[in-house]
């Protein structure tokens, strides 16, 4: 796969929308124990919007294709999307279906997501989406939401034709293993993986971080793994890169991981190098967790490198697996 980024090029995100609801534990949470809480907020989320409106924030153009239920949190949702420069057209709402929910209880410095089930139908393909995704430079998704789409294998194997790379954020409840002949397909056609730590040990369980270097073998893929408060660490066929975090005390980590996929994203389609758009995504996510919610990454350019600066002597040192 070629890494050459089109010049002027755009993202299209697939993936859902959510609602998420904040709520703050009184107590420590416990697992079989009963916990007061108090609600905090209720704000649009869900990862690949996420990082489509942080995206979207940093200057690159996107696109989301999404289906949204009908129901009170619709108009919301469209607004919010409109309202950070994504693109709806390609968006469908669908009569009698409702949107998914979130529910996030923030516990210390910890977190537990509940997420309802998605019984929305699949992601119907037309003529005009194949066509926008085809003139993307990147496709931004889950293998999970992927697989949303009728006749993905197909499409798939269409865009790497046309040149379209493929980064999936590699949550470790969207694959099975790298070892599922169903997954190899999506790992196999995929331009860039990002992976966190409960993500990194599901994939290589029995094989250790071999299982990594087996993934890229002799192709072009990018490999993220990020490692939370110790930093990230970009993999390629050539080697890997270690960038460390900065030591600032988090309010809320839920949207940590879309910020980052969306710096790093940006730096591709921006010209960046590789440790470039790593420190860019790094310092992006660092600047995120210093708020309560998913989408306190949409910020501009300035105001990242504004936080890198001034946070330049609160580096911890170079993450090591």
């Amino acid at each position: 796969m070629n890494q050459t980024n089109r010049p002027g090029g755009y993202v299209v995100a697939v993936g859902p929308n959510d609602i998420d609801e904040y709520y703050e534990c009184v107590q420590p949470l416990v697992v079989g124990d009963k916990c007061f809480i108090r609600q905090l907020s209720v704000s649009p989320g869900g990862l690949t919007a996420n990082s489509a409106v942080i995206l979207s924030a940093f200057g690159t153009k996107t696109y989301l294709l999404d289906s949204l239920g009908d129901d009170q949190y619709t108009p919301m949702l469209l607004e919010d999307l409109r309202s950070h420069g994504i693109d709806t057209d390609y968006i469908e709402v669908l009569p009698g279906e409702e949107n998914i929910r979130a529910q996030i209880l923030l516990s210390g410095n910890e977190k537990t997501v509940l997420l309802y089930e998605n019984h929305k139908p699949f992601i119907t393909m037309t003529p005009q989406k194949r066509e926008l995704m085809e003139g993307a430079s990147y496709i931004y998704t889950t293998m999970v939401n992927m697989k949303e789409i009728e006749g993905n294998r197909e499409l798939i194997d269409g865009l790497v034709a046309h040149g379209v790379k493929i980064m999936y954020d590699a949550e470790r409840s969207t694959f099975t293993s790298y070892d599922d002949p169903d997954d190899r397909f999506y790992f196999e056609r995929a331009s860039v993986l990002s992976f966190n730590d409960a993500s990194l040990e599901k994939f290589c369980a029995g094989r250790g971080l071999a299982a990594i270097d087996e993934l890229i073998g002799g192709s072009d893929k990018i490999v993220l793994l990020t490692l939370g408060a110790k930093g990230c660490i970009v993999k390629t066929r050539e080697g890997e890169i270690a960038i460390p975090a900065y030591d600032v005390k988090p309010k809320d980590t839920t949207g940590a991981g879309d910020t980052f996929n969306a710096g790093f994203l940006h730096g591709l389609c921006s010209g960046m190098t590789l440790r470039e758009a790593g420190e860019f995504a790094t310092a992006a996510a660092n600047r995120s967790i210093l708020s309560v919610g998913s989408r306190t990454g949409a910020v501009s350019v300035d105001e990242v490198e504004a936080f890198a600066r001034e946070h330049a002597g609160l580096r911890v040192a170079p993450p090591v697996l």
